[in-house]
């Protein structure tokens, strides 16, 4: 197996990195303004923006533990269109992130993540994931720092990355000396300061570790068949320079998780293409990601082990059966097991499923809310309300059109699945369902 030259590896990591910190600087600096209005006197609240958008549900932290709901909802316009109201209002959620991004000392990680419940622009969403994930300070002051280090770290992983495959050919031991970013035991994004989901942890390279060894990762061959898949994805086909991005995430990856089994390996790759579509280098790219499954392997999760997943899933079909019970039966009828359709749904958020614009909405839900309760809590309530909006036509299906149309999930408004959501989620704790 090739590997790219370290500096194209780095010039496809810095690929729009200019843009990103241009960007930055604008933000913590204040120097942003829109039609002629200064950041600072966009004051609105987020929930003052939410009223009267009937495709958004507002959910404060304590209400999504306890299952409680509160959904605003109102008129777009007399016309029932409302473009010109739509475009206000998007352009004055657009200047409460502005102002949130660009806070001189501390940004506050509370109103971070109401405001993210409300859909992040896409202009902001890189960084929006990245505070959300743990993977940077809320303190500006120590930002930059952290940052320095990440980029370290980082470039170290992919100088492991060509020492392993150098190593294939020659069948020596490959050392790297460092201490490379692994995820925190319990992180838990805190009012007044984040602590970041990664810290530096020592290597398992440094001790001449070898994830190349055909004899101990499994997976092998699978990180292989999936870096080769990248120059066939239509994204990456006519864009070189953005699948050296990807590939120098990817290998990065492998460092780090080269014990990954086959369907490890396949969710990692799902969710890197999700944050592939959010950031602008393959630094972002790979800490987003590793932090993320972090998520998603720990803490009873669905990743964790085969027994989260069961446990999940048996919770998840006594819903589907007490909230959709026509659809259920007629899974029963046409023999769907739910291995063949349901782990796929769970496993990676929708991640590969559904389409990229409705996904990533969906993710600025479940990310607001990841580090607070350790876990995605809203997801299967999202899973079934998607079920909800297809009953009619899964109803008219036979047991293989029922599996693919759940593989390849259709176009949905995601505003409106949230809502339901919410709304399903309310109705099994009121009815003591859990």
């Amino acid at each position: 197996m090739g590997t790219l030259p370290h500096y194209v590896c780095r010039g496809a990591n810095e690929h729009k990195g200019g843009e990103e910190r241009k960007t930055k600087k604008k933000f913590f600096k204040g120097e942003h303004t829109r039609g002629g209005m200064a950041v600072s006197s966009a004051r609105e609240s987020v929930t003052d923006l939410l009223s009267g958008r009937e495709d958004v549900g507002t959910v404060s932290s304590s209400t999504m533990a306890q299952g409680s709901t509160t959904i605003k909802t109102g008129e777009l316009g007399e016309d029932g269109g409302g473009d010109g109201v739509i475009s206000d209002r998007s352009n004055a959620l657009a200047r409460v992130f502005e102002e949130l991004l660009d806070a001189e000392v501390s940004m506050n990680p509370a109103k971070l993540r109401e405001a993210s419940r409300a859909g992040i622009p896409s202009l902001y969403r890189s960084t929006v994931y990245r505070y959300l994930l743990g993977i940077t300070f809320v303190d500006h002051s120590r930002e930059m720092s952290l940052e320095r280090m990440q980029e370290k770290d980082f470039e170290q992983l992919l100088t492991a990355f060509g020492r392993i495959v150098a190593s294939d050919g020659t069948g020596q031991r490959p050392s790297v000396k460092g201490r490379i970013m692994q995820p925190l035991a319990s992180p838990r994004l805190h009012d007044s300061e984040t602590i970041p989901l990664i810290t530096r942890d020592e290597s398992q390279f440094a001790n001449g570790y070898r994830c190349s060894d055909r004899s101990f990762s499994v997976g092998y061959a699978a990180w292989i068949k999936f870096r080769a898949n990248l120059r066939y994805l239509p994204r990456f086909v006519r864009n070189p320079e953005r699948r050296q991005r990807m590939e120098c995430a990817w290998q990065a990856l492998h460092v780090t998780s080269s014990g990954a089994t086959p369907d490890e390996v396949e969710n990692l790759f799902e969710l890197a293409l999700v944050f592939e579509s959010v950031h602008g280098t393959a630094r972002n790219i790979y800490f987003s990601t590793s932090s993320l499954y972090y998520l998603l392997t720990h803490h009873g999760n669905v990743l964790q082990n085969a027994q989260c997943l069961q446990r999940m899933c048996g919770t998840f079909l006594m819903l589907f059966r007490a909230t959709n019970f026509d659809l259920y039966r007629h899974f029963v009828a046409e023999s769907v097991t739910a291995v063949e359709w349901l782990p796929g749904m769970l496993k990676t958020l929708l991640a590969g499923r559904l389409h990229e614009e409705d996904l990533l909405r969906l993710w600025d839900v479940y990310l607001a809310d990841a580090l607070e309760y350790l876990g995605f809590p809203l997801h299967p309530y999202v899973c079934l309300a998607i079920l909800e909006e297809m009953t009619e036509v899964l109803l008219e299906c036979e047991k293989s059109g029922i599996i693919e149309r759940l593989r390849h999930l259709p176009r949905i408004e995601a505003g409106s699945i949230i809502q339901k959501a919410i709304s399903l989620k309310e109705s099994v704790f009121s009815k003591d369902l859990l």
